[in-house]
């Protein structure tokens, strides 16, 4: 039993070696020094899927790029989809240490890890390398029918309680007796 458990853990790290060596591997045969694993923990840092170690915003609260695989971003920094053509391998580094006073302030206390950094500017140049081929979106479609279908669910709602509400006086059996009452006298 104990050999049986020993073949299968050896199986499996020997597994997990040959998968992450292939993926170097085909990586730099693309010309590329990612791999999909690398762009996909990039990506889910920059969407905010992963927290950031030190807590800081993700980046999509300020930025977006144009990728099929992320919705649109914030508006408030500039589009991204070309930055790791402006710093190229220079952008972990330039992460670490931005010049712009409004990612200075959101990262001053909560500065981005190396690794963080590394994933990245992986993930900002499978963008750059990928952006002919993806579909840019303003993201009007989704905050459309987002917008509509709030809207309708919250019709439904108010119906719903419409319909539970109190559709006599409060105290009618009350006015009934005493106008009963009142006939009696006279």
């Amino acid at each position: 039993m104990k050999k049986v458990v020993n073949r299968k853990i050896i199986y499996l790290i020997t597994l997990g070696l040959l998968m992450t060596v292939s993926n170097k591997i085909s990586a730099q045969e693309s010309g590329s020094t990612f791999t999909k694993e690398e762009v996909k923990i990039g990506k889910s840092l920059f969407e905010g899927s992963q927290r950031l170690k030190n807590g800081g915003a993700s980046c999509i609260s300020c930025h977006s790029v144009n990728s099929n695989d992320v919705i649109p971003g914030g508006l408030y920094g500039i589009e991204l989809t070309d930055a790791f053509q402006k710093y190229s391998v220079g952008l972990s580094a330039w992460l670490g240490n931005p010049n712009i006073a409004a990612m200075e302030a959101s990262y001053q206390n909560n500065p981005l890890e190396e690794a963080e950094r590394e994933e990245l500017s992986k993930f900002l140049q499978y963008v750059m390398e990928n952006k002919d081929t993806q579909n840019a979106s303003d993201g009007f479609l989704m905050l459309s029918v987002g917008g509509l279908g709030g809207l309708v669910i919250i019709l439904i709602l108010v119906s719903l309680l419409w319909m539970n509400r109190k559709r006599k006086m409060v105290k009618s059996e009350i006015f009934k007796r005493q106008s009963k009452a009142a006939d009696a006298k006279y």
